[in-house]
């Protein structure tokens, strides 16, 4: 016959204790953990310092007299964006360049300049979250999905844009946004 002494119930009560703990590690640990890599991966992300070695071609490399830019705003939902258009002057379409998670519209310098020669106008952006846009983080995947959609709609309110095809580039997580942008709305001028 076992008796319950009350030392093999205080180590129950441990065990059982033990078990309740790492059950409820278990089950929110992911949440947690899945919410810090959130945090650390969809975070701002601030416009680089010029004086650092920097891998990509950007608007301070290009001849600025030759590929001159005006800046424009737009609004995504709460937040006001922050758009570049190049060859205003340029009659033969509109190139729309998405950029990919966390990069802002100076990384595309290389195909901006080609497109322009080619007689092309070109708008590029900085996503919610990104440089000179407002936002306290990149959100998620589809943040790059509203973020297009917002850019078309001020386009197609834009008059010196009526006689523009509209072509889109994306590229990573801006071709995401492109695909998913065309997929759930109406944007009858890009082609």
């Amino acid at each position: 016959m076992i008796i319950n002494t009350p030392k093999r119930r205080t180590k129950k009560f441990i065990v059982l204790i033990i078990t309740i703990v790492l059950v409820a590690v278990y089950i929110f640990g992911g949440y947690i953990a899945a919410y810090i890599i959130y945090l650390g991966n969809l975070s701002r992300v601030e416009i680089l310092n010029p004086d650092w070695f920097f891998v990509y071609y950007t608007y301070l490399d290009a001849d600025q007299m030759k590929y001159p830019r005006s800046e424009f705003t737009f609004n995504s939902r709460k937040n006001t964006l922050t758009g570049y258009e190049y060859g205003e002057e340029n009659n033969r379409g509109l190139i729309v360049i998405s950029s990919g998670l966390g990069g802002t519209g100076d990384y595309y310098m290389e195909f901006i300049t080609r497109f322009l020669d080619d007689g092309y106008r070109v708008i590029t952006y900085d996503n919610t979250g990104v440089a000179r846009s407002e936002g306290s983080g990149t959100r998620g995947l589809y943040q790059s999905a509203i973020d297009i959609d917002a850019l078309l709609t001020y386009i197609e309110t834009q008059s010196k844009y009526d006689n523009l095809p509209v072509y889109l580039i994306g590229h990573s997580w801006g071709g995401y946004g492109v695909c998913a942008a065309l997929a759930h709305n109406n944007h009858d001028s890009v082609k």
